[in-house]
């Protein structure tokens, strides 16, 4: 049976976020085939910059996250932009690096676990 994993990460954020982090919850299962990080940009949006991260030590790791990808709005808002992310980490951030301008953003994981 296949089960849908699917989190919101930032919900119509527009400012520095860096304390949004997502991890597995207990007993959950890393998607089999990895994730689908979604980047959601609303209608009014002209700039901003979501880094999409991971690390393995915990939800409050205060060092270097490891990049997943770099999602820079550019144009043709709203729109949504997807990233594949086969890299398996315990812990999630979807973090805005560069504040968006005139709207919000919001970013949501997602992936199948197959039984």
């Amino acid at each position: 049976m296949s089960v849908l994993f699917n989190h919101t990460l930032l919900d119509a954020a527009d400012t520095d976020e860096t304390a949004v982090v997502e991890s597995l919850e207990v007993g959950e299962k890393v998607p089999d085939a990895g994730f689908t990080h979604t980047v959601e940009w609303d209608a009014t949006v002209t700039a901003g910059v979501v880094q999409i991260e991971g690390n393995n030590v915990s939800a409050t790791y205060s060092g270097t996250w490891a990049p997943i990808a770099t999602v820079t709005y550019t144009s043709g808002a709203p729109k949504s932009e997807y990233v594949f992310s086969a890299a398996i980490f315990q812990f999630f951030r979807h973090r805005i690096s560069t504040a968006v301008a005139n709207g919000t953003v919001t970013t949501h994981m997602s992936g199948i676990n197959n039984g």
